[in-house]
């Protein structure tokens, strides 16, 4: 169980969640809603049997620091999901995350606290060791950090740099918000491509890109991904929020590993598949992100290398 404070936090029921969270909600999850002066916290435990996720969700009221802990934390992914994330573990100096930085962790005892200046999401999967250790039998270089830190006391960063994410794995952890039921393979498949990434990367990657740039470029995503039905322009993009032809395309994709076009096509297709889901009509689902009923079966498969599927209604 993930402990947190303020020490004064008022719990509620999940029935008295406000508005403003109903977004974050994952279904058959154990939630986990309080509130204090600082801010609105949702925690929300997701169990498979096999792994334990957890979503973070903080709206703060102003600037501020919280803590949570967790006996025997052992191995664990942190994946950064809305906005950036300041946090200082103990024994490691602080760390930023940007959205959908991920890295790796193995801590006896978890213990973090997080610098609150914005609205953010994030999750983190426990691994536990036995899984770990299958996993490290594929991958030399998880058999490598295994075999250097595995009798640390204090927390360690086992990527030296965050690795970053890629919209499939943004995906899978968006379903978990959205199914019906949690089914033990999402979390084994948040875990597996989570594990690919950094395999792949190995935190040598770093982010070279300047916080005032890095900003705006936060801040054009979440206009343009909050806009989905727009017809957006580039240059119209690039002169509102003042960012160069080489930041709109170099840097966005150095963060997000995509360029602006391409995670808006993704985020449209997320939206075009919760519409498949619940059954409308794709010329229904299709004006809503900016596609036509011709083009939208064509673009879906660009993404998810599948046509547009019905479920059929018993």
């Amino acid at each position: 169980m993930l402990l947190f404070s303020p020490e004064y936090l008022d719990v509620k029921t999940a029935k008295e969640m406000p508005c403003i969270l109903a977004g974050y909600e994952v279904k058959n999850s154990s939630p986990l809603y309080g509130e204090s002066p600082e801010g609105k916290y949702l925690f929300q435990d997701i169990y498979t049997g096999t792994l334990h996720g957890c979503f973070i969700n903080v709206l703060p009221q102003h600037a501020h620091r919280f803590f949570i802990s967790k006996e025997n934390a052992g191995y664990f992914l942190l994946i950064q999901l809305h906005n950036n994330l300041s946090c200082h573990f103990q024994g490691i100096d602080n760390i930023n995350f940007y959205e959908w930085g991920i890295n790796l962790f193995a801590a006896k005892k978890l213990h973090v606290e997080i610098n609150v200046c914005n609205e953010f999401s994030t999750f983190v999967l426990f691994i536990p060791d036995k899984l770990f250790n299958r996993c490290a039998g594929h991958y030399p270089f998880l058999r490598k950090i295994k075999r250097t830190h595995e009798n640390t006391l204090h927390t360690v960063k086992l990527l030296p740099n965050n690795a970053i994410c890629n919209f499939a794995l943004i995906d899978l952890i968006n379903d978990l918000r959205e199914n019906e039921v949690i089914k033990p393979e999402i979390l084994n498949d948040v875990f597996k491509q989570a594990m690919q990434i950094i395999c792949k990367d190995k935190g040598q990657k770093k982010i070279n890109v300047p916080n005032d740039i890095a900003e705006k470029l936060q801040s054009l995503k979440q206009y343009m991904t909050a806009n989905l039905s727009l017809n957006f322009q580039r240059n119209d993009l690039m002169n509102d929020f003042k960012i160069s032809l080489y930041h709109f395309e170099n840097s966005f994709q150095k963060i997000y590993n995509l360029t602006p076009f391409t995670l808006l096509k993704c985020y449209r297709m997320q939206g075009v598949k919760r519409g498949i889901k619940n059954n409308e009509p794709l010329k229904e689902i299709a004006p809503r992100y900016n596609y036509s009923y011709n083009t939208v079966s064509k673009a879906f498969y660009s993404v998810y290398k599948k046509p547009p599927l019905y479920r059929k209604k018993k």
